[in-house]
């Protein structure tokens, strides 16, 4: 494999293996371009995604807690989100799911407590 025939600003060659059958590495190939464009964007996009995902809103709610899945799932769609992580992201979303519903059991108890005092 040959060294890639570009040149770096101060002259010097470039030093990179050439991609197999092209006189350039990947970073300095032409015909490259778009390639390395999409990759900066998908790169950038994640990290974005990364940065603004990383607070998680107050799931106090079923509807808030299903939003938030549609959120993750079309992150995930979009290469924003790895799939690890939205599977552990619906993980915890199932068990915000079951702290909702057991809370508002206990909150429906409480209240027929309240209001038929003396029962079991």
């Amino acid at each position: 494999m040959s060294d890639c025939q570009a040149r770096r600003a101060d002259g010097s060659p470039c030093g990179a293996p050439a991609q197999t059958g092209r006189a350039y590495c990947y970073q300095h190939d032409p015909e490259q371009g778009e390639a390395r464009a999409d990759a900066r964007n998908r790169g950038g996009a994640a990290r974005a995604a990364q940065l603004s995902g990383a607070v998680v809103p107050t799931l106090t709610t079923a509807e808030a807690v299903r939003d938030y899945l549609a959120r993750v799932a079309r992150d995930t769609e979009a290469q924003l989100i790895p799939p690890k992580t939205a599977t552990a992201l619906a993980s915890l979303a199932r068990v915000q799911l079951e702290a909702i519903a057991r809370a508002s059991r206990e909150a429906a108890d409480r209240a027929d407590a309240e209001r038929w005092p003396g029962l079991p």
